[in-house]
Order: structure tokens, then sequence, then C-alpha cells
């Protein structure tokens, strides 16, 4: 499982995702930035997660990007605890955290490329 961490609370953005629907988007310097200290941007997306289990959170990118590692996540839980993505693949990324229900918040964000398309997929296990 992924290290946790803790925000004050979850970000009230995000575009309302269902379980196992696969996204695809893009981050665009409309986005907003994710933290002051780094000038990264996210997207943000809300998902209802019914009943306890293991939620599974996975990004893919172009396989051609020159980054090796053009975004990344974390997810935030109800009351702001989270975890970020523990696998890092060619090209994807996998976050596996403990859930127990609730809406949480997937955040995507953007390194050193604007820009790139991305696809992000959940299960719940």
């Amino acid at each position: 499982m992924s290290p946790p961490f803790r925000y004050p609370s979850q970000p009230a953005a995000g575009a309302s995702i269902t379980l196992g629907q696969t996204i695809s988007s893009r981050i665009t310097l409309d986005d907003p930035i994710c933290d002051t200290g780094w000038p990264f941007r996210c997207q943000y997306f809300r998902l209802a997660v019914p009943a306890e289990g293991v939620l599974e959170v996975t990004i893919r990118w172009s396989a051609t990007q020159l980054d090796p590692y053009p975004l990344d996540m974390g997810v935030i839980g109800p009351s702001g605890e989270g975890w970020v993505s523990e696998f890092s693949g060619q090209p994807y990324r996998i976050g596996r955290g403990r859930v127990s229900g609730g809406t949480y918040v997937i955040e995507v964000w953007s390194f050193l490329v604007p820009h790139e398309p991305f696809e992000l997929t959940t299960v719940l296990r």
C-alpha cells in the first residue's frame, strides 16, 4: 500500500467520475496550480466509493513521451487522509489504498510537460 499523507481537507474542485469509468484528459495551463511550493498543474476527480476495499487507481500516458514520468497522482479521502502512487511503470503509475466508502478525490498532476494526455481508471477490489 502507498505511504499515507494528510491534507486539512479534500479539495473542493473535481469532476464526478464513477468506478470503472475510463477518463481521457490532459492537463492544461488553465488547470490550477497544485501547491504554491511547486509549479505543477492539477486536475481533480471526485469518486464515490460505495464500500470498504482496496481502491486501485491507474494513470497511463503516451509511450512515446520523452519525460519518463510526466504525470503523478494522489488520492485524498473524506477526512483529508490520502496516499500517492506506489508503482511506476512505463508509461503508467498505479496507486492502491484501503478505503472505507465515501467520496475520494483523485489529484492528477503534471510535472515538466503540461498538456500530456492521460487515461485514468479506477477499480475497487
